[in-house]
């Protein structure tokens, strides 16, 4: 695929925002034709620079949640420990986001969990039970200050 340009980077931000609008909206806010900005989110899609179409849920609708966020060190840094870790981290779909990080511990590991207790029984199946692990510090989230949906992208667009 060519490189994006500022069309291209324009209609991703507007897509990043509200992907229900129809061809016609969009090209109207990237100012391009229906026709162009169709063919360009085909090829945005085709080559895999749009990888998913998701719904974001109200957090308060599912009812009280818990974030947790586990700062995990391994105790080797072997690439089969890396990978027995991310794949247990895969499996769990507590598991939000999981982050391969650099600094004072390998792993970023942040879990949607309904209780204490949930989380309790995660890091003893989990990370006690994994020889690998070496370390898990764990912060209770209080409150979202600024959560930006899943995995935006910032353009830069002037919108």
């Amino acid at each position: 695929m060519k490189t994006l340009d500022r069309i291209d980077r324009k209609i991703l931000d507007i897509l990043q925002s509200n992907n229900q609008l129809t061809y016609a909206e969009i090209a109207g806010l990237a100012a391009v034709s229906p026709s162009s900005c169709r063919r360009r989110i085909e090829a945005l899609r085709r080559h895999g620079v749009i990888i998913a179409d998701v719904a974001v849920i109200n957090p308060e609708i599912l009812g009280p949640r818990l974030k947790v966020i586990a700062l995990v060190t391994l105790e080797r840094d072997t690439p089969d420990g890396h990978d027995a870790f991310r794949r247990a981290m895969t499996a769990l779909p507590q598991v939000a986001h999981c982050h391969f990080v650099a600094g004072g511990c390998d792993y970023f590991v942040q879990f949607d969990l309904e209780s204490m207790d949930q989380y309790d029984r995660l890091l003893e199946r989990h990370f006690t039970a994994m020889p690998i692990v070496k370390r898990v510090e764990s912060m209770v989230v209080l409150k979202d200050v600024k959560s930006g949906g899943i995995g935006r992208i910032d353009f830069g667009s002037d919108r």
